[in-house]
């Protein structure tokens, strides 16, 4: 038998509600040994409000861009500046073009749809740059 791979990923507590969201979501994946690595990274708006005009310091570009991965908690756009909110400047940086959003019925878990015997097994994509 192999060993399970731990796959490295740069972590945004992000704003306002974010570090609280972040943590319990961060416990949760440790409680079920999801075999992630998480590098901290500075990102949003305190990040911005230092000049950091993406919202994120060079350092932590390049550890989500050496991961090639970003778990990131909502992030504020500073009011009264002018500029896109920090996830449309991340977006655009990494040119991620577009959200999946998968929905699906879970076995046990009660829903309108589920009393209804309609079991819902539906993707999205939405485009995320056109128009920033």
């Amino acid at each position: 038998m192999s060993a399970v791979k731990v796959l490295p990923i740069a972590v945004a507590m992000g704003d306002g509600i974010g570090p609280e969201i972040m943590k319990s979501c961060l416990k949760i994946f440790d409680a079920v040994k999801v075999p992630l690595s998480f590098t901290p990274i500075e990102m949003g708006k305190d990040y911005y409000l230092k000049g950091f005009s993406t919202g994120m310091t060079p350092d932590a570009q390049k550890t989500v861009e050496t991961s090639g991965i970003l778990y990131k908690g909502p992030m504020e756009t500073p009011k009264g500046t002018g500029v896109k909110s920090i996830n449309v400047t991340a977006r655009k940086v990494w040119s991620t073009f577009a959200n999946k959003r998968v929905f699906e019925t879970f076995p046990g878990v009660d829903t309108v749809f589920a009393r209804a015997g309609i079991p819902i097994d539906l993707t999205i994509f939405r485009e995320n740059i056109e128009d920033t």
